[in-house]
Parts: structure tokens; C-alpha cells; sequence
């Protein structure tokens, strides 16, 4: 491989002015002409390195979409965990369902007698079956 001329071409000349007022020839890491213009080489490297940028930031978006598509969001066994105790919350619902009804149904007719704190206590030891109710110690007239 020949790099002859390749530092010829990354460097620029100095502006007239500047060797007119110091009398040395200076060169810098430039892509100018010898009028200190940007050169046609320069604003095409400029959008080479404008399309690798975004050409590189979207193949990680990518990729992260496919490790975000890959990746659940709840792991399995929290998901099967979950789909259980709403089965089990639907089953004991409709299980109590008849009897909450009728409990209602009584407590509300005018003649039952049924206070409304033994109607509270009978309806909270539905929706909480694993709690004790004084009604268990009690009999209920």
C-alpha cells in the first residue's frame, strides 16, 4: 500500500495574509484551498460522517428493539402466578356471589330484624373468608 501524497492531502496552506505578515510557510490539519475556502472533499467527508452517525444510530435502535421484543416485560412465572389469583379471585367471587345476594336480600326486607352492624359483620366475613367473625361465636337471631 502507497501512502505517498497522503499528508500532502490532509494539510492545508496557510492564508496569503498570514505568510505575507510572517514570512514562513505554515500548514495545518485542514481540507481548504489555497484561498482558505472549505474544499469539495471536505463537505463530502462531512456527510459521509453524517450518514455513519445515523446509520449507526439506527442499528442500535434496532437492536434494542429486538432485545426489547425478546425480553418479556413480567417474567413467566410471575405471569402464570398472576393468571392464578385472578382465577382463584373470580372462583371465590362466584362462589359468595348466591350468598351475598341472599344476605342482602334478607337484610333489606322490612321484617327481618337483622341490625345493621350483623349485616356488616355477615358481609365482611364473605369478602374475607380467612378472618374469624364474632358471628361464628355468636347465633344469630
Amino acid at each position: 500500500m502507497n501512502l505517498d501524497g497522503y499528508v500532502n492531502f490532509t494539510l492545508a496552506y496557510a492564508p496569503h495574509s498570514y505568510v505575507q505578515s510572517n514570512h514562513t510557510m505554515c500548514r495545518y490539519k485542514a481540507f481548504r484551498d489555497p484561498d482558505g475556502n472549505l474544499t469539495l472533499f471536505y463537505w463530502k467527508l462531512l456527510a459521509v460522517r453524517l450518514g455513519f452517525i445515523i446509520a449507526f444510530e439506527h442499528v442500535v435502535f434496532f437492536i434494542l428493539r429486538v432485545i426489547d421484543w425478546m425480553v418479556p416485560d413480567i417474567p413467566e412465572s410471575l405471569e402464570v402466578k398472576m393468571k392464578r389469583e385472578y382465577y382463584l379471585a373470580k372462583q371465590a367471587l362466584a362462589d359468595n356471589q348466591d350468598v351475598y345476594l341472599s344476605v342482602s336480600q334478607h337484610a333489606a326486607s322490612p321484617g327481618s330484624g337483622m341490625s345493621h352492624s350483623i349485616v356488616s359483620q355477615q358481609l365482611a366475613a364473605l369478602t374475607h373468608p380467612g378472618e374469624r367473625s364474632p358471628l361464628a361465636e355468636s347465633p344469630v337471631k
